[in-house]
């Protein structure tokens, strides 16, 4: 599988999903998605991260 992150970027964070996969974000890919793509998702990282416990 290959990533579309590239090695300058810093993760975020990394989850992996009730289906087995991993999922990472970038700071600055977060950032688009609460800003531009679900804004309603920001100040929401901590309940992404919990989304699998």
């Amino acid at each position: 599988m290959t990533s579309n992150i590239s090695s300058n970027e810093e993760i975020l964070f990394e989850v992996e999903t009730p289906l087995g996969f991993r999922v990472r974000t970038t700071v600055s890919y977060w950032e688009l998605i609460t800003t531009v793509k679900h804004p309603i998702m920001r100040n929401r990282e901590a309940d992404v991260r919990e989304t699998n416990s």
